[in-house]
């Protein structure tokens, strides 16, 4: 596994080094389409499947989570419930943002936890009209968490979330009465 990291880094890192070639013109980008496929394509299926891990594993943490807080719901008084949902989600959004775009990032980890933010978004729109008494119907419920991970999505540009958002849209209109 330490092996497949190092050389996963070691790909970032020529494929980096070949694209500042190719802006400074010390290389033709026929050269460096050709280099950079040489080092993409040995890497891409176990690229695909760690993204899929990642994602499956923030899904089932996102749901893990909301089972748990479901069950343990009538447990917590009301402001801590505020601050626990305010804080997973903006928490798991900074996390993700520092994953997906600082230096040193992970982004696959970034996206992950983008997803897992939006999952956590979403049972925080019921979990808040719970607090409050409010009428939460499922079709205005998934309209919101559907706008709210458009927003997202289209800020941190993730193909992710950009599916998990047509999903939700398109659950939208079947939910309606």
């Amino acid at each position: 596994m330490a092996d497949h990291h190092l050389a996963a880094r070691l790909c970032a890192v020529v494929s980096r080094e070949i694209a500042l070639w190719r802006d400074e013109k010390v290389i033709s980008p026929e050269l460096a389409t050709q280099l950079l496929a040489r080092y993409e394509g040995a890497q891409s299926t176990k690229t695909r499947l760690i993204t899929l891990l990642t994602i499956l594993g923030a899904v089932l943490v996102g749901l893990g989570t909301l089972l748990f807080l479901a069950s343990n719901w009538q447990l917590i008084p009301r402001l801590s419930k505020i601050i626990l949902i305010i804080s997973a989600i903006a928490g798991t959004y900074v996390a993700a943002w520092r994953c997906k775009y600082l230096p040193g990032n992970r982004p696959k980890l970034g996206t992950a936890l983008l997803l897992l933010g939006s999952f956590f978004y979403g049972g925080g729109i019921w979990l808040m009209g719970q607090i409050f008494n409010l009428s939460t119907n499922l079709s205005g419920g998934l309209l919101a968490w559907a706008i709210g991970t458009v927003a997202v999505t289209l800020a941190a540009r993730s193909t992710a979330l950009c599916v998990f958002s047509s999903v939700l849209l398109a659950l939208w209109p079947c939910s309606q009465h």
